[in-house]
């Protein structure tokens, strides 16, 4: 293999974690094919540049454009959302937000979470039942975060198929080197949430305190985070960009571990055995294995020295967190799934100032959902799968279950 990551290469996006292997064998930093850019593939490396100030998310601007041309969508979606935001900027959009994601905050929506996961295994069971078999991740998976979602945030559970299907066009629409990259489509995704967003406000949604089990019933009360905005335009960016990420990526987690658990004869027992112990060391390390959100774009701000090179303001940096989370230099057997890992300090939610706000309601949704499936089905078996090769965040278009 030359010293190159190339990220259109086919066989690269149907297994990267062999190439990322063989990279990290190369150097800490390798050269992206065909781009003006170096990838990152080391774990103590990655973790260094997640908190170094010296480097920054990209800003867009949608200048040469038009009022109306669709590209405007997207640019305004870059400008207006947290994930995209730096410095003070982001500061500002992230410390109202923060306090309502505390690990307290969200354990109070556990029952919330178990009731839409034994609802949804009740669903799987009556198809069973009946001799079907079961495409999880649209039957199942996507429904039951999106539910999750809705509850907790309060909007209407029938909204949930909205959120889902906003989600994907945005998610397709952001990779670069995907068959469906179309950032007109992905801004066009977001501009029909903001849409939605602004007619639930006019309706008053959130200011009844009808909603006060809600995560947006308990902002307006008490603030929170949506309370604590300047102005409306923040309060919409926030919560399409919280929504639309946590959704994303907690349903690609689900769908991955469960197909991990069902294709391992070591592991499946976990799925079958109603006395196998779902523990917080088992929900970390899968999320090390898989990490969804796999890679992340940063900008070089001032002059800094990495991996044995040197790197100018402008130049582009990609932090591939799932290359990292697979480091033989810190992770013993990287390429196994080990619930009794001790030592996981994996990053798979990122690190620094944009570690992932929703860390604490992913790993509960996780654990939840597979404590609520255990035993159900001691016959349960994939059928086949799908994989989204995604290039930032990857998951399964379909996992065909039968039990």
């Amino acid at each position: 293999m030359s010293a190159e990551l190339d990220f259109r290469n086919l066989a690269f996006r149907q297994n990267p974690h062999g190439f990322y292997e063989q990279a990290r064998q190369e150097g800490a930093i390798i050269k992206a094919k065909g781009l003006d850019a170096y990838v990152v593939t080391r774990y103590q490396e990655c973790e260094a540049l997640l908190k170094d100030s010296r480097i920054s998310l990209d800003q867009f601007t949608g200048e040469g454009f038009s009022a109306d041309h669709p590209m405007q969508k997207y640019f305004q979606m870059r400008e207006g959302l947290m994930l995209f935001a730096n410095g003070r900027r982001h500061e500002e959009l992230r410390a109202p937000a923060k306090p309502a994601f505390s690990p307290g905050l969200i354990k109070r929506y556990e029952p919330i979470v178990r009731e839409l996961a034994r609802e949804a295994v009740e669903k799987m069971e009556e198809r069973f039942e009946q001799g079907e078999e079961i495409e999880f991740v649209r039957e199942v998976s996507l429904p039951f975060v999106s539910q999750v979602i809705c509850r907790v945030v309060g909007m209407p559970e029938q909204d949930h198929a909205f959120l889902a299907r906003m989600t994907q066009a945005v998610a397709d629409g952001l990779d670069p080197f995907g068959a469906e990259h179309d950032l007109q489509r992905a801004g066009q995704g977001y501009a029909e949430f903001r849409s939605y967003m602004e007619q639930q406000l006019a309706l008053g949604r959130w200011k009844d305190t009808g909603f006060a089990n809600s995560f947006l019933g308990d902002i307006a009360q008490c603030p929170h985070m949506l309370g604590g905005f300047g102005n409306q335009e923040d309060l919409i960016s926030t919560t399409v960009m919280l929504l639309a990420a946590g959704h994303l990526t907690t349903n690609h987690s689900l769908s991955l571990s469960l197909q991990s658990l069902l294709d391992d004869s070591q592991l499946s027992h976990y799925v079958q055995d109603e006395t196998a112990p779902i523990t917080p060391q088992m929900i970390e390390e899968l999320f090390r294995y898989h990490a969804p959100a796999q890679i992340t774009r940063r900008k070089v701000d001032e002059p800094l020295e990495i991996g044995g090179k040197t790197f100018l303001p402008g130049q582009a940096l990609w932090l591939a967190l799932v290359s990292a989370n697979r480091d033989e230099r810190v992770f013993e057997n990287p390429q196994e799934l080990d619930f009794g890992r001790k030592r996981n300090p994996h990053l798979a939610f990122g690190g620094g100032a944009h570690f992932c706000l929703g860390v604490h309601l992913a790993r509960l949704q996780l654990r939840v959902f597979l404590e609520e499936l255990q035993g159900r089905f001691p016959e349960l078996t994939k059928v086949n799968a799908l994989e989204d090769r995604n290039l930032v965040f990857r998951g399964l278009k379909s996992l065909t279950l039968r039990a």
